[in-house]
């Protein structure tokens, strides 16, 4: 069983993390 879904959710989860962060900065 492969675990594709869950990487891509895990991605999605990575970016928002990310546009989050930099707004924090910003």
């Amino acid at each position: 069983v492969r675990n594709d879904a869950i990487d891509v959710d895990y991605q999605i989860y990575f970016v928002w993390f990310v546009s989050i962060f930099n707004r924090s900065i910003i």
